[in-house]
């Protein structure tokens, strides 16, 4: 679920896999804000996901014709990437959304953890 999020345009080679959005979903539409609160709600519907602790997001300014594939592409330079501070990510309204590289960290909480004895 979270990777057909991500990476929507993957899922043309995978019948298997529905729509994160609903059979409906026609794609991100120009203009369109991403919230946090959405990348956290697609995280929480993958299936063995109890919780969702924390979700960062950071964007930079992408040109087509200066893209490298992944393949060619080590990492973004740290400096390059803005942290979206006030959990959105806002989109002028000629403006396309795309998912690049992403970095998910999966941590195991002891059922146990903040329960009293």
């Amino acid at each position: 679920v979270l990777r057909s999020f991500l990476c929507p345009l993957s899922l043309a080679s995978d019948p298997e896999q529905q729509q994160p959005m609903g059979d409906g979903w026609e794609g991100w539409p120009f203009g369109r804000n991403l919230y946090v609160a959405e990348i956290a709600s697609m995280i929480q519907r993958v299936p063995g996901v109890k919780h969702v602790l924390d979700v960062e997001l950071s964007t930079r300014p992408v040109v087509p014709s200066e893209e490298r594939s992944p393949a060619e592409e080590n990492s973004v330079p740290e400096e390059v990437l803005q942290p979206v501070e006030q959990k959105v990510v806002k989109i002028a309204p000629d403006t396309l959304l795309c998912s690049l590289q992403h970095e998910v960290v999966l941590v195991a909480l002891d059922e146990d953890e903040g329960q009293d004895a």
